[in-house]
């Protein structure tokens, strides 16, 4: 539900109704960061009575795909939010952002905190709710003005908060509300469409947003029920949120540890039991954001499959992702209990693996413990992480979680080009050691380093992914040497 998080800053799309608005001038004169700000600032109704909101609760209905729900935010105007979505106890997830720190409790119970790309979202999400951009001495940030849009309706605002991403706001070059909001969205753009305002004590509020990438199966749209100004708040709506209860069990003894796995095409398999049924052979994955099920092996096992939103990895496509609550994982020495995963199908992918795929196994397993991968005793061990204690020579890289995925900062340097600095996704997912993107390759642009992506498949320990964009894969003629630096 990325998509309907980036909307939660769109309450800046709110506009007061002013209370002795002048007519607007000629809007082929309103060209200037300044002229438009004022402007805008003035349908909302002026400085003064957007000072005078200190915080807004909305709560709105959100279907997307055949799924249903509710969403409830609180923002401030000092930056601070909380967004609690729940589709009806079958999916869903409470985001806390304090003005300087988040955390997100997944709907599976775990807590992690807000971290890299994921911050500079929210920080873009909590200027917005601000009403930084009408507000000077709140939250900073740039504007530039980009004159008129091709159809000659709209005014194009580029607004980049400090720390944040670049919005594309469409102003109407009428009443000056933004009816438009492009923001970028991996390598898509998400665009926000709002309409249906209503008064709401003062307040201008569109009651119907709808949310797209470009693809309208799998567009989001909200309608809002209730919008509350200066609500009394308890002071601990943005605290830390408490971590669920543990969901797994150890059943051979303080770890999990000993548990088989094959190696195929570099992908790592390992069986598992799902609700007492199986084995089945399940992908163990750090690049798997969530726990995934074919969805024809979920049809076999009779278990339930609800709703259709948009699943996305590494390449450009999507595919029809369903929840399945209610699901149990057991392996050698320990048990997944009571998972809402997602299902997808994966038998078109079988030719290509040479072998039956049931699943994937990703974060909501591998996020409980501390994780040893033993290539060459094909043996995974996890360890309790409040009871572990490391032993080995090895060296302590820093990991940053990002949408449930591990980041570590690296730089890659290749015989005959200049060295890259970027930010990596550990995959063991991925089949070759280093994929690169378009945009690396821009930085480092020479045919060696081109040449590297097919090259590297003797490398086991780790798959490396540098985030943006589609990879860049050409044909090889030898083996360049390749260092890979963590920072």
């Amino acid at each position: 539900m990325k998509m309907l998080r980036r909307w939660i800053g769109g309450l800046c799309m709110v506009a007061v109704l002013p209370f002795a608005s002048p007519p607007f001038a000629d809007p082929a004169r309103a060209q200037s960061v300044e002229d438009l700000v004022a402007r805008w600032t003035d349908a909302l109704g002026g400085p003064e009575r957007i000072k005078s909101i200190e915080n807004i609760y909305v709560r709105s209905k959100v279907a997307t795909s055949g799924l249903e729900g509710v969403v409830e935010i609180w923002s401030t105007s000092d930056g601070a939010m909380r967004e609690n979505l729940d589709f009806g106890g079958l999916f869903g997830s409470l985001s806390v952002f304090d003005g300087q720190q988040g955390w997100v409790l997944d709907h599976n119970g775990k807590l992690r905190e807000i971290q890299g790309a994921e911050m500079k979202d929210r920080i873009t999400s909590a200027y917005f709710a601000s009403f930084s951009p009408h507000v000077p001495g709140r939250r900073p940030g740039t504007m530039e003005a980009r004159g008129m849009d091709s159809s000659g309706h709209y005014y194009l605002l580029d607004i980049t908060p400090e720390g944040g991403l670049t919005l594309t706001y469409y102003l109407n070059k009428d009443t000056y509300l933004p009816e438009r909001e492009d923001r970028p969205a991996d390598d898509r753009v998400q665009t926000t469409y709002s309409s249906d305002w209503r008064d709401v004590d003062g307040l201008l509020v569109p009651y119907s947003v709808r949310q797209t990438t470009g693809d309208p199966q799998y567009d989001v749209f909200m309608t809002l029920e209730e919008v509350r100004l200066n609500v009394k708040l308890d002071g601990h709506e943005f605290d830390r949120p408490a971590e669920g209860p543990k969901d797994y069990r150890l059943t051979r003894g303080a770890d999990a540890l000993n548990i088989p796995f094959e190696l195929t095409s570099n992908h790592i398999y390992v069986q598992a039991k799902v609700n007492g049924q199986g084995p089945l052979w399940f992908i163990f994955d750090t690049g798997a954001g969530v726990t995934v099920l074919d969805q024809a092996r979920a049809e076999t096992l009779v278990l339930e499959m609800q709703g259709q939103i948009e699943g996305r990895g590494a390449g450009e496509g999507s595919t029809n992702v369903s929840v399945i609550p209610g699901a149990s994982f057991e392996l050698p020495g320990v048990e997944l209990i009571n998972q809402t995963i997602m299902s997808i199908p994966l038998k078109s992918i079988e030719p290509f693996e040479g072998r039956v795929i049931d699943g994937v196994l990703g974060y909501d397993l591998i996020s409980r413990f501390v994780v040893e991968i033993d290539y060459a005793g094909r043996m995974i061990h996890l360890y309790e992480p409040e009871s572990y204690i490391y032993s080995g020579e090895g060296e302590r890289i820093p990991i940053v979680l990002e949408q449930n995925h591990p980041h570590v900062a690296a730089t890659v340097s290749v015989e005959g080009g200049e060295p890259v600095e970027g930010h990596f996704t550990i995959d063991t997912g991925a089949r070759t050691a280093l994929h690169l993107s378009m945009p690396s390759l821009k930085v480092s642009p020479s045919p060696s380093f081109t040449t590297t992506m097919l090259t590297l498949m003797t490398w086991k320990r780790i798959g490396v992914s540098l985030l943006s964009s589609r990879p860049a894969i050409t044909p090889f003629s030898s083996m360049p040497e390749l260092t890979v630096r963590y920072s």
